[in-house]
């Protein structure tokens, strides 16, 4: 190294210590304290954030290692300063929906046999409608006359895909969109790298090191595409660990001979700043364009492989020792001079229900997402990295319900750690916290809070102090949330508490929190429960609370008695339940089904099907509250056609209207969909089983609604938990719409999690002419997959027709392309697929009232995988979508995702 680089060098160090030190001086404080008297006690973290406490900068910079007459041009351009990335921004909560409800009062004159006679019970004579849904056959099109078919069979890919490794994980970003800045979703540090030609790049010649972050996303590897543009001085980098962008790691590849061609790496950090490891150093041969991979390991060595070198299968590898302890949650991009990047990507988030953090020390990993300060890995345990308040978001699973172990650091002072549920938009989300408050070593504070530790809805209060313990958190329809100690201290004491009037779920995400040192293990996601009685005969066991009458377990299966049978499960809140559904042999008349909503029993939702003439097969259903009480919605009314079995889901929604879904009809592909609005507002949050008869119920499943994606960020990619497989998704005033402008039929992946049932909102863009909107499952990309869509064909503003296809756009089965039995503009849209590949497509809330239609496609291809994804065309959209239903038998993650 020449000494005017060592000069350089040397003066750029001794400004970050003086920065440093000059930051480091200033005094800390903790939160103001509120004094609005006596009681209740204050929280001395509430209601503001405390300052960021950065780490100083070390002494000594490792020394750089190369060849000694070896000098980095792209050094004199460095000014040395140290940046910090920007606050992330609170997004401002919605507005609440505001709903209007029209009570129905009718029957269709059929007696109840299991009634008593009461005058206020007597049927009232109406004759049943079926939805005309049900009864119409779909007029099957023209393939032909699919005016979005313009390349049938063909199945898109993004250009530069096919060129990446096989290995290549979950995309960040590739850059796919128009000339111009790299979106809000990118942070800009220093200088200015801008997309290109779908690229990620400075100008050619460009003399500033510039480098941008992608927040939240901590994780200890990254890979991406590099090339490069012209012949002057350039390098494209990668940024792991960044956090106050002193200690960061920065690995670049560069021309340093201004050839045109990749000849020199550097193990740096900061923003191209100090060396470690090898420092500076020359390749074995140079090339024009490679993949890069860096991945650091848990004794901070850095392994950087290149490999694909002009688009060959040469690779080369370099390792780096001696990296400096994790800074921060951010990774980032850099250039110089032109340097290229593409094809961004990290580890993706591979969810399950258990995170026990024994990875090595440094971030969380993939699973999670920052959404402000900092939180790592510190001897197998998440906890805080600065005196803030540090709140991690987890990518993959949203529920009604978490728990984990909860401690605190020794000697650490006032801490805290907390859980959180119904996480969106930061706002009205559940923070949950237990608090040393006066920095003794215990906690002896629970605090009921919204948003980030930013405003109680039920106070924070005294408790028996403790030094750790197991935490679980729940909340109902009634938000009522539930607080369980357990294991306290490592012993067998437990505590319940309860925080009353919760604020209404803004989403279902779900993440914990950390200030000065408080620590969260073994964080756990309970998302349903389910029982297939597959037990002894007898009492159907301690999961279950008998409220009425008599349940037992016969051969495997839920009876319910000569009585009016309930039972609850004990202590799961939920809106929806499912099962299956058969009668007694030689019973008489019977009835089984579900409650909803249930507490004190009165105005509870009942809802049942039954033999109402005991001849062995569903004739008629009931919506009713209580138990087996009086009507809401049609009341009790004749099915379409009746039955022996069928899987029954019944789900109720904010706006009090009741969807029950008949699926798998005497083992067939049969759906019959019936809805009943005007259902009580929600006595309490349990739901249960009921029975009559003998009717049998069996393989009950309680699901969570469970958020995917409201897409609710900001405008630009989808984000690192989906993948585009063709032409392009972007987000639009917070809806995912699928090649806006473009006439080419976009595909997006969810990555690394699996599903039979997929739904969404879907819509149209005003005055886009032609689009659709749909769902794949069973996705695995070059293969038969379901491609379901839903489509304005005419282009006048209303969807119109359907389809059912293999690939993308492509190859139909079962209906194929077919016209809907009514045109509308908006809807929820639902798909699943069953073990006998029968499609069901199911459309509810049309033009946002209680309208149904519904269509079966047989045949379907053969599961090659069970990815899922969505696909549009020139516009369409789609909003809140949700994986929350599933096909018995096919377990699946419950995903959520939050940009």
């Amino acid at each position: 190294m020449s000494r005017t680089s060592q000069f350089s060098q040397m003066l750029r160090i001794a400004f970050v210590l003086l920065f440093m030190f000059t930051f480091a001086i200033q005094p800390s404080s903790v939160g103001s304290a509120q004094t609005p008297g006596d009681e209740p006690p204050v929280d001395l973290t509430e209601p503001g954030p405390t300052p960021v406490i950065e780490d100083a900068a070390p002494s000594t910079w490792p020394t750089a290692s190369g060849p000694e007459d070896m000098h980095d041009y792209s050094i004199l351009d460095e000014n040395g300063q140290p940046y910090l990335p920007p606050a992330i921004p609170e997004v401002s909560a919605e507005p609440g929906a505001v709903y209007t409800v029209t009570t129905q009062l009718t029957t269709d004159g059929s007696l109840d046999s299991t009634l008593p006679v009461a005058p206020d019970l007597a049927a009232i004579p109406y004759a049943v409608t079926p939805d005309e849904a049900l009864l119409s056959v779909p007029e099957v099109l023209d393939p032909a006359l699919d005016a979005s078919l313009t390349t049938a069979g063909e199945i898109y890919q993004n250009p530069d895909e096919v060129n990446l490794p096989a290995s290549t994980p979950g995309n960040l970003d590739d850059f796919n969109r128009p000339n111009g800045s790299l979106g809000a979703s990118w942070s800009p540090v220093n200088g200015t790298i801008s997309i290109a030609s779908n690229r990620a790049q400075t100008t050619s010649g460009y003399t500033t090191t510039a480098l941008a972050v992608y927040s939240g996303i901590g994780v200890n590897n990254m890979e991406a595409d590099i090339s490069t543009q012209g012949t002057t001085v350039q390098y494209s980098a990668l940024v792991l660990n960044y956090g106050a962008g002193v200690n960061n790691l920065f690995i670049k590849i560069q021309d340093n001979s201004h050839d045109g061609r990749f000849d020199t790496g550097g193990c740096y950090l900061g923003n191209n700043g100090a060396g470690f490891g090898l420092g500076f150093f020359g390749l074995s041969s140079s090339f024009t364009s490679a993949h890069l991979s860096v991945k650091v390991s848990a004794a901070r060595v850095v392994t950087i492989k290149l490999s694909h070198i002009d688009g060959g299968t040469g690779t080369q590898t370099y390792v780096c020792s001696g990296a400096p302890a994790f800074e921060g949650s951010s990774v980032g991009i850099g250039s110089y001079g032109g340097g290229r990047i593409d094809n961004l990507s990290t580890s993706p988030a591979t969810p399950v229900s258990k995170d026990n953090f024994n990875i090595q020390n440094g971030p969380l990993g993939a699973n999670w997402r920052m959404r402000l300060g900092s939180m790592m890995i510190k001897g197998s345990k998440a906890v805080s990295s600065t005196f803030a308040n540090n709140v991690a978001l987890y990518n993959g699973l949203g529920s009604n319900r978490v728990e984990a172990d909860i401690s605190l650091t020794p000697g650490g002072g006032l801490q805290y750690a907390a859980l959180m549920l119904n996480y969106d938009e930061g706002v009205d989300n559940l923070f949950i916290k237990f608090q040393d408050n006066d920095g003794n070593g215990n906690f002896e504070k629970l605090g009921c809070y919204r948003g980030n530790n930013s405003g109680s809805f039920d106070g924070f209060r005294d408790v028996t102090p403790f030094i750790s313990a197991h935490m679980k958190i729940d909340v109902g329809a009634t938000r009522l949330v539930s607080v369980w100690l357990t294991k306290i201290d490592g012993g067998t004491d437990s505590a319940h508490y309860l925080c009353n009037t919760a604020p209404g779920p803004e989403g279902y995400g779900v993440g914990m929190a950390s200030y000065g040192g408080g620590r969260v293990d073994n964080f756990q996601v309970i998302n349903n429960f389910e029982d297939n009685f597959s037990r002894a005969n007898g009492p159907l066991g301690s999961n279950w609370v008998i409220r009425d009458g008599e349940f037992t377990i016969v051969n495997g299966v839920a009876q319910g008695y000569n009585v009016l049978a309930l039972a609850t499960y004990n202590g799961l809140a939920t809106s929806e339940i499912e099962g299956d559904i058969s009668l007694k042999p030689g019973g008489g008349v019977q009835y089984t089904g579900f409650v909803l909503n249930y507490q004190a029993g009165v105005t509870d939702l009942f809802l049942k099907a039954q033999d109402n003439v005991g001849n062995g097969q569903f004739t008629h259903f009931g919506c009713y509250i209580g138990n087996n009480g009086g009507p809401f919605g049609p009341g009790f009314f004749s099915l379409s056609s009746p039955f022996t079995t069928a899987h029954l889901h019944v789900s109720v929604n904010p706006a009090r209207v009741v969807t029950i879904v008949l699926s798998r009809i005497n083992g067939g592909a049969g759906v019959q969909v019936y809805t009943c609005a005007g259902a009580p507002v929600a006595e309490g949050d349990l739901a249960g089983i009921v029975g009559y008869g003998g009717g049998q119920m069996d393989n009950v499943r309680i699901n969570r609604t469970v958020l995917l994606d409201q897409f609710n960020h900001v405008d630009g990619p989808l984000g690192p938990t989906w993948s585009y497989r063709a032409a392009n998704y972007t987000v639009v005033n917070q809806i995912a719409v699928g090649s806006l402008g473009i006439t080419d039929a976009a595909i997006t992946s969810f990555n690394s999690v699996t599903a039979k049932v997929m739904e969404g909102d879907i819509s149209l863009t005003p005055g886009g002419g032609t689009q659709y909107s749909g769902f794949t499952l069973n996705y695995d990309p070059g293969s038969d997959f379901i491609f379901v869509k839903i489509q304005d064909n005419d282009g006048n503003g209303t969807f119109d027709s359907g389809a059912c296809y293999q690939h993308n756009n492509a190859s139909p089965f079962g209906l194929g392309f077919f016209g809907l039995s009514g045109v509308f503009v908006n809807a929820h849209l639902r798909v699943s697929v069953d073990v006998n590949n029968n499609v069901t497509i199911l459309l509810t809330k049309i033009n946002g009232g209680t309208g149904t239609q519904v269509y079966t496609c047989t045949g379907a291809p053969v599961a090659r995988d069970t990815g899922i994804g969505m696909d549009g065309y020139n516009g369409g959209r789609i909003d809140n979508v949700q994986v929350s239903r599933y096909q018995w038998g096919e377990p699946a993650f419950l995903p959520w995702s939050r940009k």
